[in-house]
């Protein structure tokens, strides 16, 4: 465990002080020991490498601070604003989606990394220039982040935010994005999660009748290089070489089967099928991979992605691709990134501000649901299910904030509906359930 998870850990020790069996609506630090057991069993719970913490670390030493939460808590800084490039704000959207309550901590082990290529596409053979430049091809960054889910979290995981979409033309109304999943992909139970995700220099298009496209995620899933894909020459910069398993999203405006347009396939060695239940999501000039980890026989996978556009021609003068880095002979970059705990404890919640002053009780004692009932409405709700948000004196309470909102702006989460009651989902808003009175 490394300095700056054992300082979130600190964190989290401030503000478990105030978890009680009734509501809270501030932090109180330095009040027990009692704390540390709790944190200890939500990190080792989740942790997948059963990596110790280092007895020796300084950090541990530190007293905490003795100011209340509008005090330590840094808001956080949007993701386009911290690389100034307005076209990183797919990136916010899709944490913001995923992991609605994190906190700086929590977006500072997104691993984000500029392109050094930006404004040049490269071709399979070292030194042939492409004839087809694309934007929505063309990276102008790519990174990944682990989400670890924990039975505390009162919020949907990954594979509900993102349920698998039959068809992109059918998508519910003000839906912005599409989600495709491989042939059988079914919702998971996983609860660890790599998300690996690109952001090209324009907006991928949903339905395009000149070109077709393939994006990949391609890996090393088993750390083992001798089952490895190898190119065959003269295609020296074959983007997908030394991996061994491709999750791979293709477009084609006429499928030669006739199937839909937009497709997943994930693949091993020898090109053998693999099932899975990851998925592909692509909103505006951003595609986000969401794979469960145990996909992979490796803790830390070494991954490349890239990016391909074709005339339907596939000479040099008729297409264009790239790849993260400066070309396909460049080392898989391993998913080593600090795994981000997507929790409830106090320390998350009390960076929250809820409408009409609301007082939050202890974390993870609501579940969040989603279904989808008639004409492709969806309904979200919000239960008690081991009565322990009733038992705290509260009701587990629908709300919901606009999606390109900071989860910790002040009165971004209002009050929707309460226990039980269905609502349907507005897809321009994230929702949360919260443990409320």
């Amino acid at each position: 465990m490394n300095k700056k998870t054992l300082a979130v850990l600190i964190t989290i020790l401030i503000a478990l002080t105030t978890l009680a069996s009734s509501c809270f609506d501030f932090v109180k630090p330095n009040s027990g020991d009692d704390a540390i057991d709790l944190v200890d069993d939500v990190i080792d719970d989740s942790n997948q490498d059963d990596q110790q913490a280092d007895e020796n670390n300084t950090d541990l030493d530190q007293a905490p601070p003795e100011e209340g939460p509008e005090d330590w808590y840094k808001p956080q800084v949007p993701f386009a604003e911290q690389y100034d490039d307005p076209r990183l704000g797919s990136l916010d959207w899709a944490f913001n989606m995923l992991y609605p309550t994190a906190m700086s901590d929590d977006r500072a082990k997104v691993v984000f990394t500029v392109d050094p290529q930006t404004g040049k596409l490269i071709y399979s053979i070292e030194g042939q220039e492409p004839g087809l430049y694309l934007p929505q091809v063309d990276l102008i960054g790519w990174g990944d982040f682990t989400l670890q889910y924990n039975s505390g979290w009162s919020g949907p995981p990954p594979d509900v935010v993102f349920p698998c979409d039959q068809d992109i033309n059918i998508l519910p109304p003000g839906q912005d994005w599409f989600t495709i999943c491989p042939e059988g992909a079914a919702a998971s139970t996983a609860d660890s999660w790599h998300v690996v995700y690109s952001v090209f220099d324009a907006p991928i298009p949903w339905d395009d009748a000149d070109h077709i496209y393939t994006y990949a995620a391609v890996f090393d899933a088993d750390g083992m290089p001798d089952n490895n894909f190898q190119y065959m020459e003269p295609y020296n910069w074959d983007y997908w070489q030394n991996t061994d398993q491709w999750y791979i999203l293709d477009y084609r405006n006429e499928s030669p089967d006739g199937g839909p347009p937009w497709m997943v396939s994930v693949q091993g060695p020898n090109w053998e099928p693999i099932e899975s239940n990851a998925r592909a999501v692509v909103y505006d000039n951003s595609l986000l991979w969401i794979i469960p980890a145990d996909d992979f026989s490796v803790l830390t996978p070494g991954v490349r992605v890239s990016s391909f556009g074709s005339t339907g021609g596939w000479d040099p003068a008729d297409v264009g691709g790239d790849v993260n880095g400066n070309d396909p002979t460049e080392t898989l970059t391993p998913l080593s990134s600090d795994p981000i705990y997507v929790v409830d404890p106090p320390y998350t919640l009390a960076g929250v501000v809820l409408d009409d002053d609301w007082e939050i009780c202890g974390p993870g004692l609501c579940k969040y649901n989603e279904g989808i009932a008639e004409s492709q409405k969806t309904f979200v709700w919000c239960t008690d299910p081991d009565d322990g948000c009733s038992d705290a004196g509260g009701e587990c309470s629908l709300f919901s904030r606009v999606k390109e909102d900071s989860p910790q702006d002040p009165a971004s989460w209002t009050y929707i509906a309460g226990s039980n009651e269905k609502m349907q989902k507005d897809w321009d808003y994230a929702y949360h359930c919260f443990c409320v009175k």
